[in-house]
């Protein structure tokens, strides 16, 4: 990341007065670092490195709060909600979340008061409490201008489908998914497309049709591999293995669980990559792969005791 210097310098006093107000110059200064910082969380969140990606998370909300930039302040919210919820820490995320709805709602900024609901939807969708989810997707929906907004709209429609998929409405699932798709293809935000695909291959497979799913998860991670979203990639591959176990493709099965396996320990993610394990020794002692089974069942025993 380059390196940011604050610009010093002098002011003089006018008449008796013992202070000045921040120059704008200053303040944009702070704005434009606090932006720095959040690019550089963003990279560090893509890559799994959670503990980095609070650090510039952190550095660019105290940016924000120095210079009374509040969107910025909402955003910062927002972005430490996201690591705290990818991390698995759902009461962390819901506070953050919640601090940057509070402040949204006082800004009367419609787009930021729909992301926020959007992420605490997110939470709730997470906690199964898919009634609370799907109120609080409606909320954001209707506050955002569909024209102005067609990415966070194609947020809110792939979240609007996984709570159609959570009530077993594979139908509509499928269908918000990929509208949520299209608006994507269109803006070119290919982490987005990803998710759309993973959570397309999701709902094939829910139906019986692996070869379908196969071909959705294959795009997922293309497009995962194509932006570096290292979680992505781990989680595509352990979901083509799940893919392929239930086509009874064991082989496949088994290097799919394999990769993603590596993918994590790579990311030092080490409770994901145990989370994987039982799947890879599975598929190992299916194809009679003794030798191997057994590595994998030392390595989850120093994983559970890490």
């Amino acid at each position: 990341m380059r390196c940011v210097c604050l610009i010093l310098f002098s002011c003089c006093l006018l008449f008796s007065c013992s202070s000045v107000p921040e120059q704008p110059k200053e303040s944009t200064e702070k704005k434009n670092r606090a932006a720095e910082y959040t690019e550089a969380g963003n990279a560090y969140f893509n890559q799994g490195q959670y503990t980095q990606a609070l650090q510039f998370f952190n550095l660019a909300l105290n940016d924000n709060i120095s210079v009374d930039n509040e969107t910025g302040i909402v955003q910062s919210y927002n972005s430490i909600g996201k690591v705290y919820l990818a991390a698995g820490y759902l009461e962390e995320a819901e506070q953050h979340f919640r601090k940057a709805a509070t402040l949204a709602e006082i800004l009367q900024d419609p787009l930021s008061i729909a992301q926020s609901k959007t992420n605490l939807a997110e939470v709730c969708l997470e906690r199964d409490e898919v009634e609370e989810a799907a109120k609080l997707l409606d909320e954001a929906k209707n506050g955002i201008d569909e024209k102005d907004s067609a990415r966070d709209l194609a947020i809110i429609y792939h979240n609007i489908g996984s709570v159609y998929k959570k009530r077993g409405m594979l139908e509509q699932a499928y269908s918000y998914f990929q509208r949520a798709l299209e608006i994507n293809t269109g803006l070119e935000q290919y982490e987005e497309i990803a998710s759309n695909h993973y959570m397309i291959a999701s709902i094939h497979s829910k139906r019986g049709d692996y070869d379908a799913a196969r071909d959705s998860i294959n795009l997922a991670l293309s497009f995962d591999k194509r932006v570096e979203n290292s979680i992505g990639i781990a989680k595509d591959l352990f979901a083509r293995g799940m893919i392929e176990e239930k086509a009874g493709n064991d082989d496949q099965a088994y290097l799919s669980f394999e990769k993603s396996f590596q993918v994590y320990q790579a990311m030092y993610m080490y409770r994901s990559a145990a989370n994987v394990l039982p799947y890879l020794i599975s598929a190992a002692e299916r194809l009679g792969r003794d030798e191997e089974a057994r590595r994998y069942r030392e390595l989850e025993k120093q994983l559970q005791g890490s």
